[in-house]
């Protein structure tokens, strides 16, 4: 049997249910659902702004990629955020040799975990300094290395033969390679590593290039696209190994400072690579105007020329490409160094052909068909830089033409002048590790 003070309790209880089922049966009535349906529920939490991540998202966009390195040591939710392979594609990480490896307190080294750069989705390495076995060490501690690194570049290096075949060998993802300031690989290094999946090679101050090293890259590089060699000691040649295969496949193809290239060598490259688009002879100081007229009579498809450092070259050049090279976006000129090109000429035949023609319209022009960017320094922009100008110049703006010559009326080229000094410059895809 229950209390009176239990039974009373028990009534209470009773009555309280009552009056909740008749509240809800009335809202029903009157809403057609419950009354808690209507009672407003508590505010939804949300992040702060701070690690809100759709909001972070939105705002690293606007950060470098250095600001991007330092942002990403704040916080855990700003590290998860900014390591995603969106925030750097298109960089390039730069590992010197000492970066590579913590010392230890027992004087030890041991290899720096390099898992931030795989959670970021670098495709391609920059490695300054290092040796056969840092290589090694890299191949060996990086998990990506063997199929996700699809470009390498070695600079000031001191690889050898082995240590270049082997980085090849395990390395099957790489397509790209750079190879700059590494004078310990031979030329048989390059007959016994090179892999015809590579489809752009670039080689710079290497002592030990020859014109035994282009026969390698022509013979088991089918697939080549693009090259870029500056080597003091390669021939005309050498220029003759290319094979039909990278006729149709090599589309840019960069001479830097090869010294002992001349005319024949021009001739070489003509019949052997017709298909390019790009070429730069920067620095083949023996090039002169004959050796323009054949790129612009035979290299009809090409939209960038490079013509700086080379000092025979006179205007008598220019009137081949403006004749011919009807495809041209871009022609780089240093009219310090290419003395015999005369840019007071260019304002002059400028002038003649903003005049109207006889019959009163304008004459036909020969350059440009987008227009010139202006060369600083000289009246309407043409000549030499002047001491505290910048180097760049924006693409819109423009100069007038030429004049047209003789034999070429009517016909119409297009080209992009750019003075340049060809003095070391930062890359700018190259990110450096932070320390």
């Amino acid at each position: 049997m229950r209390s009176s003070g239990g039974r009373q309790e028990h009534g209470r209880e009773i009555g309280g249910q009552r009056g909740r089922l008749c509240r809800d049966a009335a809202a029903t009535k009157h809403t057609g659902g419950p009354a808690s349906a209507l009672a407003p529920g508590p505010p939804a939490e949300r992040p702060p702004l701070a690690t809100d991540e759709k909001i972070l998202n939105g705002l690293f966009w606007y950060f470098s990629a250095c600001e991007k390195c330092v942002l990403a040591q704040v916080c855990k939710a700003w590290r998860r955020v900014l390591y995603q392979p969106k925030f750097w594609a298109g960089l390039t990480p730069v590992l010197h040799a000492k970066e590579l490896y913590n010392v230890l307190p027992g004087g030890e080294k041991e290899f720096v975990n390099l898992q931030g750069f795989a959670a970021r989705g670098f495709e391609g390495f920059c490695l300054v300094g290092v040796s056969d076995l840092d290589i090694c060490e890299f191949i060996d501690n990086y998990a990506l290395s063997k199929k996700g690194v699809k470009a390498m570049s070695l600079k000031r290096s001191t690889i050898t033969d082995a240590g270049l075949e082997v980085m090849l060998e395990q390395m099957q993802g790489v397509v790209r390679l750079e190879l700059s300031g590494c004078n310990d690989f031979t030329e048989a290094g390059l007959w016994s590593s090179l892999s015809a999946r590579i489809t752009s090679l670039s080689v710079s101050d290497c002592i030990n290039v020859a014109d035994d090293a282009i026969a390698a890259i022509s013979q088991l590089l089918p697939n080549l696209a693009e090259l870029s060699l500056q080597a003091y000691h390669v021939t005309d040649t050498a220029l003759a190994y290319f094979t039909a295969r990278q006729g149709h496949s090599t589309h840019t193809l960069r001479l830097l400072s090869c010294w002992e290239i001349t005319n024949h060598g021009v001739v070489n490259v003509v019949h052997s690579l017709p298909n390019l688009t790009a070429l730069s002879l920067s620095g083949c100081s023996k090039v002169t105007d004959d050796g323009v007229e054949l790129v612009a009579e035979n290299l009809r498809k090409l939209r960038s020329l490079d013509l700086s450092w080379c000092p025979r070259i006179t205007d008598m050049a220019l009137e081949y490409v403006a004749c011919d090279l009807h495809r041209l976006e871009e022609l780089v000129l240093d009219s310090q160094l290419c003395p015999n090109v005369g840019f007071t000429n260019f304002n002059e035949r400028a002038r003649k052909m903003s005049s109207p023609g006889i019959d009163g319209d304008p004459k036909p022009p020969c350059l440009p068909r987008n227009g010139l960017v202006k060369l600083p320094g000289q009246p309407n922009g043409l000549g030499h830089r002047g001491p505290e100008e910048p180097y760049g110049l924006p693409a819109s703006s423009t100069a007038p033409c030429l004049e047209p010559s003789e034999g070429c009326q009517g016909k119409q080229a297009t080209a992009k002048a750019m003075a340049r000094r060809r003095e070391p410059k930062p890359h700018p895809h190259l990110l450096t590790h932070p320390a």
